[in-house]
């Protein structure tokens, strides 16, 4: 480009010589086919004196244009070039925008999955603190469980407890109605004999008086003297009703109750510290029953009251 515009210039300064411009007028004045002779020789003479002048290299355009055809050339191969490069730089503009394009776009996408990613990890902060809180009611879930685990198996002990109570209860109730029954079934003539120990006619009053440790020992002293008088009609009875309350008893008031019955067996001697012999035998030889087994004292054995016995 800066050729043509050197030429251009070139061209500018031949063009303010007067004669090439007056040739130029002349030239282009002139018809094809009618020229005066008398202007013939002068426009000849002009002619021949421009063309020696544009003979030169540097006033001839022509030669002057065939010798930039080169330099044409390859500045129009440049231009091709150079327009090859601005279609190839506007097609590169045209991706650069296209480019820019999917860049908003995929920035925009990245804000609105960051956007996303945050408010995930807001709810992740949200599931971690209810997890947490599930962890703890759990833990606390699991702790209560225990506690009423431990107190289920102590309700079930005490369940336990309660049922053999409530079975040694119903036996012992089973057990008082059966005394009860074999006191009511005893002679008129006996049972006025212990109106002394056994007052009123409810199974209450008769477990209140039976319990107390003077009437148990009075019941003692009226089964001797019956026994000892030969009276064994309610021998079986009475002797059952005075086992059961000194067992009772002894079960109730174990730590302050120090008696216990006098342990005699068929066969031993005789022997008049610890027994005595019923109604007017022989206080000599073996004995032969135990009509009514004595008490000692639990913590030396000492008698009591010893025991009436038959000895042969």
């Amino acid at each position: 480009m800066s050729f043509f515009k050197s030429e251009k210039e070139k061209l500018m300064g031949l063009l303010d010589d007067a004669n090439v411009r007056e040739k130029l007028r002349r030239i282009v004045l002139q018809p094809h086919n009618i020229l005066e002779d008398s202007g013939k020789s002068a426009i000849e003479e002009e002619e021949n004196t421009s063309a020696k002048a544009m003979e030169s290299d540097d006033v001839n355009p022509l030669k002057r244009a065939q010798k930039a055809e080169p330099e044409l050339v390859k500045v129009r191969s440049e231009l091709i070039k150079a327009q090859n490069n601005l279609k190839a730089a506007e097609q590169n503009k045209t991706d650069l925008v296209r480019a820019k394009r999917e860049l908003s776009d995929a920035q925009k996408k990245a804000a609105t999955l960051e956007t996303q990613v945050l408010g995930l990890e807001a709810h992740k902060l949200t599931l971690a603190k209810e997890l947490d809180s599930v962890k703890s009611g759990f833990a606390n879930a699991q702790t209560e469980c225990n506690q009423l685990s431990s107190q289920n198996r102590e309700t079930r002990v005490e369940l336990a407890n309660v049922q053999d109570k409530l079975l040694q209860y119903e036996s012992s109730m089973s057990g008082f109605n059966k005394i009860f029954d074999l006191y009511n079934g005893l002679p008129g003539r006996v049972k006025d004999g212990l109106q002394g120990i056994f007052n009123g006619s409810s199974l209450h009053a008769f477990i209140i008086c039976g319990v107390q440790k003077d009437n148990l020992f009075t019941l003692w002293d009226y089964c001797k003297t019956e026994f000892d008088r030969g009276k064994m009609e309610a021998h079986d009875s009475l002797l059952a009703i005075f086992q059961f309350f000194f067992d009772l008893v002894k079960q109730s008031v174990s730590g302050t109750f120090l008696y216990e019955i006098q342990t005699v067996s068929i066969g031993d001697a005789f022997n008049k510290d610890l027994h005595t012999v019923a109604g007017m035998g022989v206080a000599s030889g073996k004995i032969a029953s135990v009509i009514l087994p004595g008490i000692v004292y639990t913590t030396n054995q000492k008698i009591f009251k010893k025991s009436l016995v038959e000895v042969r």
